[in-house]
């Protein structure tokens, strides 16, 4: 496994980096981070005799453990060789690795190797990385509400603009009054939105009452729905839209929002508040800012790798049809939210 992933990275990180690193670079950045759990372990090059291979010492405290052959500059094959079988001597030499487990030989592998790259790169094992897809995507069925309790009801908080509750036309404020028959009094609200969540296609029945009317029955089908990302907000005929990351469906729900917004016929403009929000996926922070621009260049992103280079151009998508713009950033602002504020020309920082 350690060949496979080590191989494959490399492969990856080679036409990528903002500079050329060789494969014996990477490798002794990351062999440092056996010295990040076991300060006790040293991976140092002797001074190189002209007549004889160039070596790689490990030690373990003052006793020289094992000492190998260095490949090639870019041999990345023996290079990955090299780093496996120096990981498998420090394992049966160190105590401290074993108690930190397997997981950690990659994470520090990676951890240190990235230290030297950049303040923006890091490795992300694969169980927090598939946690951070689901929150990107969605990871359950379900209807797209969220709820609290108030007294004995619960009620409905919150609907997500891409979940087909709202499609169905429920509304903030509403009653929850059963889900499938099953009365929500006195429930908590955690526990009716398990209730709320199933496979995707199956059917749920909802009984919901605006305040003061008699409950109605909605039957809605579940669907996977990405989180929601978008916030809507109304000041004075302003609208304040609150942008919290750019996942699968943000430039959906924004689309979403400023037409709903622009039902307002003395809307006087609009405030995309990206305070906090950290990016996420390049594409729909394009495809937002297409929603607001009639034409130009949003982003051009380039790099070694031909593959990186695009520029990413909009044009005629304009739905507010030239109402002015703010766009609030903090010192949270980063990557795909930093290209919005930036294609939105009028930045307020705060």
């Amino acid at each position: 496994m350690l060949n496979s992933v080590l191989s494959s990275a490399f492969r990856f990180l080679t036409p990528r980096t903002l500079e050329v690193h060789s494969s014996k670079t990477y490798s002794l950045w990351g062999l440092d981070g056996l010295t990040a759990i076991d300060p006790s372990i040293t991976v140092v090059e002797p001074p190189h005799d002209p007549n004889h291979p160039a070596m790689l010492r490990l030690s373990i405290g003052q006793k020289t453990v094992s000492e190998f052959r260095e490949p090639g500059e870019n041999d990345t094959l023996n290079w990955v060789k090299l780093i496996v079988s120096s990981m498998d001597v420090a394992w049966h030499g160190s105590a401290s690795l074993r108690a930190a487990g397997r997981d950690a030989l990659l994470q520090s592998f990676f951890d240190e190797l990235f230290n030297h790259l950049d303040p923006y790169s890091r490795y992300v094992a694969p169980a927090p990385a598939g946690n951070d897809r689901a929150n990107r995507t969605g990871a359950q069925a379900g209807v797209g509400l969220s709820l609290a309790r108030e007294n004995s009801a619960i009620v409905v908080t919150a609907i997500n603009a891409n979940g087909p509750a709202w499609a169905a036309g429920a509304n903030i404020g509403q009653r929850l009054l059963a889900v499938d028959g099953r009365s929500t009094r006195n429930q908590d609200p955690a526990t009716v939105e398990s209730w709320l969540t199933g496979a995707p296609g199956s059917k749920v029945k909802l009984l919901l009452a605006d305040p003061g009317h008699h409950g109605a029955i909605m039957r809605i089908e579940r669907q996977i729905v990405p989180p929601q990302t978008v916030f809507a907000s109304m000041h004075d005929h302003i609208v304040i839209l609150r942008i919290a990351s750019f996942s699968s469906d943000t430039a959906e729900e924004l689309s979403q929002n400023i037409d709903q917004a622009l039902e307002d016929k003395k809307l006087t403009g609009l405030i995309f508040d990206l305070r906090g929000d950290r990016g996420g996926v390049l594409q729909q922070a394009v495809t937002a800012t297409a929603l607001v621009l009639d034409q130009g260049i949003a982003v051009v992103t380039q790099g070694r790798d031909p593959k990186s280079n695009h520029i990413w151009a909009v044009q005629g998508g304009d739905m507010t049809n030239g109402l002015p713009i703010v766009a609030l950033v903090d010192g949270r602002t980063a990557s795909a939210a930093e290209i919005m504020a930036a294609a939105c020309l009028i930045i307020a920082v705060l």
